[in-house]
């Protein structure tokens, strides 16, 4: 064998070898692909399998970290959000309600639908709600630095404001300058729902009287000022004090009287003209006659009052004036002078221990509308009510001498003569005076005018029959 024929032998054999080392390889190397690509299908298989086992079904929501529940449908949180944002605005009215978004969280999760309690948008908007999740811009009315309260809008907040000060005006005047004492402003602010104050009546009322349900009391027949304050637990003083501006000698019936004391959170300060009618007094002449008993009178022509416009410069603070100036006076109409009789014919009067003769009527016509010994709370009326027209006459008893001549107390304006031998007689609740103190007054003389001054509820003459000190029953010398 040729070296050629032996070189190519060689190689055969060395291919031929080569060729089974490479079968038996890649024999091994498929079965190696095989275990491989099996354990990738399984493990393929494990991982799907896992990823079934622990897929979300619902939505988790916090607020600030509070789990507030679940939903099935995260639409429904945007739902809430959005009507809560108008349930608000309609609730307080106001123009803008900021839900607080940044604090809620939505994240999916798996829970048991068996064991879980769903929330819809109504439920979740009610959640929300509870924890004030929203914020409202208002306008707070704020006093000197300091909140009063806050209102709904720019627009209501001015609104109390000119109310307040209207409550203040005169019916009849021409507003100068209105002002407040303190500083006032109204100021945009971000406030819970809760604080806005959107009834703007029961604003205005706040303002006013420092509470929004200020005790009311209407006064009615037959009531005073001591009856009114015993029955509402108050002294006589602290009812005055809780009704700034108000005159104790002139209550009315229909008035109405606070029973707590007023707190205004502001002071308003009013300039005006006030523009009123006052009426000018008449004058009266006498002619003598002997028709009548001395000191008796009768009209001959009745007197007429005048009128006069008059205007004064007012400055009140909260209602209350602090100043007054008149600036002009102007006559409407000029008083008519009466013409009256007046007696000189001579009468005798006896008045005796235990017996009183002698005394004429304190009115020419007698109107009884409260009786002596009725019940006046824990004490007895004194005296008896005689109804008349204000203005009308009132004439001494007597002749005697006048002790007294009041305007302030419960009796209002007040007459006493004393007509010698322990008899007292007293007039009360008149308009004006005809007498002063050390005058002497004859039987019949007129002394003063009906009114409705001090505790009296309408225009009546309190007249009182004393003797030695104690009071007796003045219907029975009445004629």
């Amino acid at each position: 064998m040729d070296m050629k024929q032996w070189n190519q032998d060689a190689v055969r054999k060395k291919w031929s070898d080569c060729r089974q080392q490479a079968a038996g390889f890649w024999a091994l190397y498929k079965k190696e692909i095989t275990r491989t690509a099996a354990g990738m299908a399984a493990a393929c298989v494990l991982t799907v399998g896992g990823a079934a086992m622990v897929q979300p079904n619902a939505y988790e929501i916090t607020y600030r970290g509070e789990l507030l529940g679940y939903t099935e449908e995260p639409t429904a949180v945007e739902e809430a959000l959005n009507t809560l944002q108008e349930d608000v605005a309609e609730a307080t009215g106001v123009e803008t309600v900021s839900v607080d978004r940044q604090g809620i969280t939505v994240a999916q999760t798996r829970v048991s639908k068996r064991k879980t309690e769903f929330l819809d948008a109504e439920d979740i908007e009610e959640q929300l709600m509870e924890r004030e999740a929203y914020s409202c811009t208002a306008y707070s009315i704020v006093v000197d630095g300091q909140t009063v309260l806050t209102a709904a809008s720019e627009e209501q907040a001015n609104a109390i404001l000119e109310a307040v000060k209207d409550s203040y005006k005169s019916d009849r005047s021409e507003i100068l300058d209105v002002a407040y004492k303190e500083s006032v402003e109204v100021v945009a602010c971000n406030t819970a729902a809760g604080e806005i104050m959107s009834d703007t009546d029961s604003a205005i009322t706040y303002i006013l009287t420092g509470a929004e349900d200020p005790r009311i009391y209407i006064v009615k027949e037959g009531d005073t000022l001591w009856d009114i304050a015993h029955a509402n637990d108050m002294s006589s003083a602290e009812l005055i004090a809780a009704n700034p501006g108000f005159d104790p000698n002139k209550l009315k019936i229909g008035q109405e009287l606070n029973l707590i004391a007023m707190e205004p959170f502001m002071t308003v300060v009013i300039t005006e003209n006030v523009t009123t009618n006052e009426a000018i007094p008449f004058t009266t002449t006498y002619e003598k006659t002997n028709t009548l008993y001395k000191g008796q009178t009768s009209i001959k022509t009745a007197g007429q009052d005048g009128t006069k416009e008059v205007v004064s410069r007012v400055v009140s603070e909260n209602g209350v004036v602090v100043s007054s100036e008149q600036i002009s006076e102007t006559v409407i109409a000029e008083p008519v002078m009466q013409v009256a009789y007046e007696g000189t014919k001579p009468v005798v009067y006896v008045a005796a221990s235990g017996k009183v003769s002698g005394l004429s009527n304190p009115l020419a016509s007698i109107q009884v509308s409260d009786s002596y010994g009725a019940s006046r709370g824990s004490r007895r009326h004194l005296g008896v009510d005689l109804r008349a027209p204000l203005g009308t006459p009132i004439y001494a008893a007597a002749d005697g001498v006048v002790t007294k001549v009041s305007s302030t107390g419960s009796y209002g304006k007040l007459v006493v003569i004393s007509h010698g031998n322990g008899l007292t007689t007293k007039y009360a609740h008149c308009n004006s005076f005809n007498v002063s103190v050390g005058d002497t007054v004859v039987r019949g003389q007129q002394i003063a005018t009906v009114g409705s001054t001090g505790n009296a509820t309408g225009n009546i003459l309190h007249y009182e029959v004393l003797v030695n000190g104690s009071n007796r029953n003045p219907v029975n010398y009445l004629n």
